[in-house]
């Protein structure tokens, strides 16, 4: 009897350990279902328009938030996680309508697919057309975060869950520049009504930029002028006086690019 009892107490000590020692493998075989990974972030709880699912990409609007429904979306607003690590339930939401926990900073599991592409691990993550979803990041702009994971399956309609590092900035991507500024430059308007932190980088950017390019021009118009002059009084000193203005402006271009760089920095940064 009491090595009958001895044997029973070992099995029950083992079916409870045997879960920690072999994973989710063993939750499956227990007929448990695996406890779901706990997120690293500070979750807020809003009201999301839309049926929401964990690993949303959520939006904010003008009506309200919702799932994000377009590429590198500058209105991006966090990610739904229903097991955060800390979470903040406003007060302030009417009676009666559902709130969900979402996390803008640390890792999360976010909803993706390969519509831009399979994923890497290191890969810029942002919005896409689909709803809610999120894909690897093609062009400059908003991004979501960085990809913890990889996503390999090429077919665009399944969709999974991979760990991203939550970082929402503007990001410039290798591609054309035409293409980067008109996009960059529209982001910016569309984001002054709803963002107004990241429409104060563009605007801050923009002026830093300008500022450098008409001090350039400014600057050359001086030299060029005071060189026409110089040489009208003096001809045989020409090539010096040519040489001059040749470095007065490789030195304007220099204080332009200094300008666009110094711009650039305060945008991606």
């Amino acid at each position: 009897m009491k090595k009958t009892c001895l044997f029973i107490f070992l099995f029950l000590i083992i079916l409870i350990s045997l879960p920690e020692c072999f994973g989710e493998s063993a939750s499956v075989i227990l007929g448990r279902k695996p406890a779901l990974a706990q997120g690293s972030g500070v979750a807020t709880s809003v009201a999301i328009n839309g049926d929401v699912l964990d690993g949303a990409v959520i939006c904010s609007s003008k009506k309200g938030y919702e799932l994000c429904s377009r590429g590198n979306d500058p209105n991006m607003f966090g990610v739904v996680d229903v097991n955060p690590a800390v979470q903040f339930v406003s007060t302030a939401t009417g009676s009666g309508q559902k709130t969900h926990p979402v996390v803008n900073s640390g890792q999360v599991q976010v909803r993706v697919s390969s519509i831009n592409g399979v994923i890497k691990e290191g890969d810029f993550i942002t919005s896409t057309s689909q709803s809610g979803i999120a894909g690897k990041a093609l062009k400059s702009g908003y991004i979501l975060g960085t990809a913890v994971d990889g996503w390999g399956v090429e077919n665009v309609e399944q969709v999974g869950s991979i760990g991203v590092n939550l970082g929402i900035k503007p990001a410039v991507m290798s591609a054309k520049a035409t293409t980067n500024l008109v996009g960059m430059i529209k982001e910016g308007v569309e984001a002054s009504f709803l963002s107004p932190l990241s429409a104060l980088r563009y605007v801050v950017a923009g002026i830093v930029a300008t500022a450098s390019v008409i001090a350039g021009l400014v600057f050359f118009g001086k030299v060029a002028r005071g060189g026409i002059e110089a040489i009208g009084r003096n001809p045989l000193a020409g090539k010096m006086i040519q040489f001059s203005v040749v470095m007065n402006v490789l030195l304007t271009a220099g204080i332009m690019l200094v300008g666009v760089a110094v711009g650039y920095l305060i945008l991606v940064i």
